[in-house]
């Protein structure tokens, strides 16, 4: 209750505001006194607690240090989440990464993020990361949804004609990859069996596609 949080937020025990810190019932009056508090890691707590305020999040986002945990925060709101994909701070790739593996962020930051060069990195982490495997990778892995996306807009055409294969890919990303200049990757995104209808019928209405379509005898 309020009434217990407040009886404890004023003990002088540091492992007791960081316990409060991540409580997901906590108080709006709380959370605005342990958003002041003297201790990083009870405002590190707070940062990620998925149900802190609209309004502490953004005082948070004012203080670079706390940035990286609101990125992970999966009920972080869009304002929140602008500031964090334009930031500039020495921990910029660490912040930009953890936003980009953030599952809940909007479809219009997801977006904002994919045509982003600043976020251009991930593929570079991706492909050192699997070395030579990258290409087999981007065919196979449960890639998250808004790092497809970063592949589909700002990869080269053989990361796309790769990434095209991939069964997990998501449907923002086969629209995105349908709208590519580069037939060749269309072509390779209607052999993929996990394609969905909506994608299909935008690639049957390009005359080029559907015509190497009913060649190979698909659908």
């Amino acid at each position: 209750s309020k009434k217990t949080q407040l009886c404890l937020i004023q003990k002088p025990f540091i492992l007791l505001k960081r316990v409060l810190a991540k409580n997901p019932a906590i108080s709006v009056d709380i959370q605005s006194r342990l958003a002041q508090d003297d201790d990083y890691a009870v405002r590190g707590y707070l940062a990620a607690n998925p149900k802190i305020s609209k309004s502490k999040q953004l005082k948070l986002s004012q203080d670079e240090e706390y940035r990286i945990y609101l990125a992970e925060n999966s009920n972080l709101c869009e304002e929140v989440q602008i500031i964090l994909s334009e930031d500039e701070s020495h921990s910029e790739k660490s912040i930009k990464r953890a936003l980009a593996l953030n599952d809940n962020i909007s479809k219009f930051v997801q977006s904002k993020i994919s045509k982003d060069k600043s976020f251009s990195f991930l593929i570079d982490e991706y492909r050192e990361k699997y070395d030579i495997g990258f290409l087999d990778g981007l065919e196979k892995d449960n890639i998250f949804e808004n790092i497809q996306l970063i592949f589909a807009e700002q990869g080269d055409s053989f990361i796309k004609k790769c990434l095209v294969k991939n069964p997990n890919l998501s449907e923002n990303a086969q629209l995105r990859l349908a709208q590519d200049v580069n037939i060749e990757i269309k072509r390779e995104l209607s052999k993929n069996k996990n394609i969905i209808n909506s994608v299909y019928l935008k690639l049957m209405s390009d005359i080029s596609v559907k015509n190497y379509m009913l060649a190979c005898n698909q659908k």
